[in-house]
C-alpha cells in the first residue's frame, strides 16, 4: 500500500479545512506491514529513555544523553515498525543549542547520532516510523523571520531528508499519518478537539471531530489508521473511549478509578497509547509535586486488553512521565 500524504496544514489554531479532492500524490512507499508484537513499552524521563515490560517489571535504561546537564533533554521519540529501534530527538538548550536525531536498538545497544538538525528557531516533532525505513516528522522552519511548516521524511540512517508537503499554518497538530493516508491531530480552540481525516494532494480533506480529550497527549490513532482512542474524565474516573473510523461510532473501552493517593489530579499528565496494533490500550497519568518534583511522585499505568480480562495496573516510581512510546 502506498502512503498518500498531502496537503496538510499545521499550527496551534483551528482552521476550517477544505473539502477533499480524489487525486493524490504518492509520498514514501509504506507497505501495509503490521507493527511487531512487543512485550515492552518505552518512556522518556528528561534526557533518558527507559524500557519496561507490559507488567511494569524489568526496567532498563536504553539511552541517556548528557544526563547530568540541566540543558539536556529528549523530545519526541518513535519506535520502528519492526520494533528493533527507537528514534528520538535530543535537545541541548543554552548558549550551545543543538537538536540531533538519534537511534538506539530496543535492547539499549548501538546508540547512533544520525543527523544534526538545523536550529535557529526551527522546531521538529517526530510523528511515526514507516515500513519502508523512513521517519515522518513535522518541521517548523524560520527563514528571514518568516515561518513555514511542512511534513518531512528522513531515512532511518539519517540520510535523504525530503519535504513531503508544505502547508500554511492553521489546523490540527498531527500525531500520526497512517499508511492509508488517514491522519489524527489535535486542534486548539476553546477546548482541545481531536480531528481526523484522509489526506489528499490538495489538503487534509474534510475533518471529522472525534471528541475532546483530557490533554493533548490523551489520545492515539492505531498504526493502521482504523481507530482513535482517547481519555475523558468522568467524575473520579477516567473513561477511555474508542472511535471506530469506518463505522463513525464511539464506545467506552474501559473505565479506571483515579487512585486516591495522587492528591490533586492534573489532567495534563494523562496519556493514551495503543499497544500491539489494536490489541491493548495503555492509560497513564502522573503525580507531580510542584515546582520541581519529589521522590514520592509516580506515574500510574493501566494496561487494558480489548478482548477482555482484568486490567493490569502498575507504577513508575519517582517519575511523572507523559512521553510514552508504544505500538
Amino acid at each position: 500500500m502506498k502512503l498518500n500524504l498531502l496537503g496538510a496544514t499545521l499550527a496551534i489554531s483551528v482552521l476550517t479545512l477544505a473539502s477533499c479532492s480524489h487525486d493524490s500524490v504518492e509520498a514514501p512507499t509504506t507497505p501495509s506491514t503490521p507493527p511487531a508484537t512487543s512485550n515492552n513499552i518505552y518512556y522518556v524521563d528528561s534526557a533518558k529513555i527507559y524500557r519496561v515490560s507490559l507488567s511494569g517489571t524489568d526496567r532498563m535504561l536504553i539511552a541517556g544523553i548528557d544526563t547530568t546537564s540541566p540543558n539536556s533533554f529528549i523530545g519526541s521519540a518513535v519506535r520502528s515498525v519492526d520494533g528493533s529501534k527507537i528514534f528520538f530527538l535530543h535537545y541541548t538548550s543554552g548558549s550551545s543549542q543543538s537538536i540531533k536525531l538519534y537511534s538506539v536498538s530496543s535492547s539499549g545497544t548501538n546508540l547512533q547520532m544520525l543527523k544534526t538538525m538545523q536550529t535557529g528557531g526551527n522546531e521538529y516533532r517526530l510523528l511515526n516510523a514507516t515500513a519502508d525505513n523512513k521517519i515522518l516528522f513535522h518541521q517548523m522552519q524560520v527563514t528571514g523571520g518568516a515561518l513555514s511548516y511542512s511534513i518531512q521524511t528522513i531515512g532511518s540512517d539519517g540520510n535523504g531528508q525530503a519535504q513531503v508537503v508544505p502547508f500554511p499554518s492553521g489546523s490540527p497538530l498531527l500525531s500520526r499519518i497512517a499508511p492509508n493516508s488517514r491522519w489524527a491531530g489535535i486542534a486548539f480552540g476553546g477546548t482541545a478537539t481531536i480531528k481526523t481525516g484522509t489526506a489528499t494532494s490538495a489538503s487534509l480533506g474534510t475533518a471529522t471531530d472525534v471528541g475532546s480529550p483530557l490533554s493533548s497527549g490523551a489520545y492515539a490513532m492505531s498504526s493502521d489508521g482504523s481507530k482513535i482512542a482517547y481519555a475523558v474524565q468522568n467524575g473520579g474516573s477516567i473513561d477511555v473511549k474508542v472511535y471506530d473510523i469506518a463505522g463513525n461510532s464511539t464506545t467506552t473501552a474501559f473505565s479506571h478509578v483515579i487512585v486516591s493517593d495522587i492528591g490533586t489530579f492534573t489532567n495534563y499528565t494523562t496519556s493514551v497509547r495503543w499497544v500491539n496494533g489494536t490489541e491493548k490500550l495503555l492509560l497513564s497519568y502522573g503525580k507531580f509535586t510542584s515546582p520541581s518534583g519529589s521522590p514520592s511522585d509516580f506515574t500510574q499505568v493501566v494496561l487494558h486488553t480489548m478482548s477482555g480480562g482484568a486490567d493490569v495496573a502498575w507504577r513508575i516510581h519517582g517519575d511523572e512521565v507523559t512521553n510514552i512510546i508504544a505500538e
